[in-house]
């Protein structure tokens, strides 16, 4: 079972000139960053809407969410974007499951 947390308020995509020149420089991967528009900061960190995998084809309650971005075994932030594609609703995720070793 997967358990998402969320407030669902709108955040509004941010350009990459407008991030601090700190943050910037943790997405030097990013092309052309100062025309690129789709960050978004979320509890103590800056992510990009490139980071997260779609939740396409998926049957478990993330398929409820546009995409998905893992932060280690069973738990990340899931996002989902307005129709628009200039905010993002965000939260996170734990998968609740037993993984017991057999």
């Amino acid at each position: 079972m997967i358990e998402i947390k969320s407030n669902n308020a709108w955040r509004s995509l941010e350009s990459g000139c407008d991030l601090p020149e700190k943050v910037q420089k943790d997405f030097e991967w990013v092309n052309d960053i100062e025309n690129n528009d789709g960050f978004f900061k979320y509890r103590d960190g800056w992510y990009h809407i490139d980071e997260f995998v779609t939740t396409h084809n998926l049957n478990s309650e993330l398929s409820k969410w546009n995409g998905y971005s893992a932060q280690g075994f069973g738990f990340g932030v899931v996002i989902r974007l307005n129709q628009y594609g200039d905010a993002v609703q965000v939260g996170r995720y734990f998968c609740r499951e037993n993984f017991n070793a057999v």
